[in-house]
């Protein structure tokens, strides 16, 4: 009678072990797991920084207050002139009779003044003295401005000017067309409401005159 209680007990202990075997065994397997879980939700992946967008931004344009502008410019006509009265000669001229010898003539560019040259003679008393030389149609007092006015034959050219106003009156008269360089600054002072500005610009321009 006392076997059968024996044999129950011994069954429910091993029922018990085996219980507890698969118990041990299933948290084995599920530990990792979460351990695993745990760690990828402590250190999420991070996505890749993404390039700004700029796109929707509006469009915006530095101009200067100050600018400078250098060019060239051609005026279609020159400047108007006013003038008046006599020709003005520098120099004095007298250019005198051509063929009359040993005189001064004097020109815009030059001169031609009586010969220089002597000669030594014996006075008759044991001296000697000077005297000129006889004509012979030349001059060795003489000058010159340019070395243009030598000639290829051996001459030289002289020249004289004169000017002649027939009246009293005024003369207004236009130059001829030309180019030239212009230089022009400009700056910007301020506005005048929203949709008025105001600037103050300087310039000059340097061209020819005929």
């Amino acid at each position: 009678m006392q076997l059968f209680p024996n044999l129950a007990v011994q069954g429910l202990q091993h029922i018990r072990m085996t219980y507890l075997f698969r118990i041990v065994l299933f948290l084995a397997i599920v530990s990792p797991c979460a351990i695993r879980a745990d760690d990828s939700g402590d250190h999420p992946q991070q996505a890749p920084e993404e390039i700004p967008d700029f796109s929707h931004l509006d469009e915006y344009i530095y101009v200067p207050k100050t600018t400078l502008n250098m060019g060239f410019r051609y005026i279609v006509t020159g400047p108007k002139t006013t003038f008046s009265g006599q020709g003005v000669i520098p120099a004095p001229e007298d250019p005198g009779t051509s063929n009359v010898p040993n005189v001064s003539h004097t020109y815009h560019d030059g001169t031609v003044a009586p010969d220089t040259r002597t000669v030594t003679v014996d006075d008759g008393n044991g001296g000697t003295s000077t005297q000129a030389i006889p004509s012979d149609g030349k001059t060795n007092s003489w000058s010159y401005t340019d070395p243009s006015q030598l000639t290829p034959d051996g001459y030289m050219t002289f020249h004289t000017y004169s000017a002649v106003t027939s009246d009293a009156a005024l003369h207004t008269t236009n130059g001829d067309a030309n180019a030239g360089i212009e230089l022009v600054a400009t700056r910007e002072m301020g506005s005048l409401g929203k949709h008025l500005k105001w600037n103050l610009t300087a310039g000059f321009s340097i061209t020819d005159v005929r």
